[in-house]
């Protein structure tokens, strides 16, 4: 009965979290958005107000923009294990991304807001052995959309659009560049912790010599 009251609790507080996500999810509009109005531009399917390449000319690159990301998948599980140099976080809290979780979905200010109302909210709550493959994942996603991102800067660029390249890169670096790193810190701070919460599992396990 207790677990079923917990249970239900944490779906309120997951509700309610879903909802202030929202904000964080449009902000990545402001990179999405404008990185597909960039090709259907340059392909000529959407007016413009000065000569665009056109149609043949842009397809080959707008094709190696999608084929630059799916590589991803083919990236052994050992590359998603944390390196040593990655499990204490300097190297990213230096970078800013302890700011950056702040203000992403499921971040610091969100998590804040919901455990002012839900005093023992956690994002995975009893769902925790989840964290790990949803933070692969997110982080997969995350590079082919730097990748199909980067591609498109780096065209608008040599089309002579350098408003559009530097905004295309720009954004990309908050939109994919940022979360991809944020998805290695949580993950090593959440596998560090583990490791330390068995060990400590195991010594308190340990019977006493006499």
């Amino acid at each position: 009965m207790q677990v079923d009251a917990e249970r239900i609790r944490f779906a309120r507080a997951r509700r309610l979290a879903g909802r202030l996500n929202l904000l964080p999810i449009f902000l990545f509009g402001f990179w999405s958005i404008p990185a597909k109005a960039f090709w259907l531009i340059v392909l000529g399917i959407i007016p413009w107000f000065e000569p665009v390449p056109g149609f043949a000319a842009a397809l080959p690159v707008f094709l190696l923009s999608f084929l630059a990301g799916p590589w991803v998948l083919l990236l052994p599980r050992s590359y998603f294990e944390p390196r040593p140099w990655e499990s204490d976080g300097q190297l990213y809290r230096r970078a800013g991304v302890e700011q950056f979780r702040a203000i992403v979905a499921n971040g610091d200010l969100v998590n804040r807001f919901v455990r002012a109302r839900h005093r023992d909210y956690r994002v995975y709550g009893p769902e925790m052995e989840k964290l790990v493959p949803k933070s692969i994942w997110n982080e997969k996603r995350h590079i082919a959309y730097l990748c199909w991102g980067f591609v498109a800067a780096v065209y608008a660029w040599s089309i002579g659009w350098h408003g559009w390249a530097i905004w295309l890169a720009g954004a990309n670096i908050g939109a994919n560049l940022y979360p991809w790193m944020l998805q290695r810190y949580s993950r090593a701070r959440v596998m560090r912790l583990a490791r330390i919460a068995e060990r400590r599992s195991l010594f308190a396990r340990k019977p006493l010599s006499t």
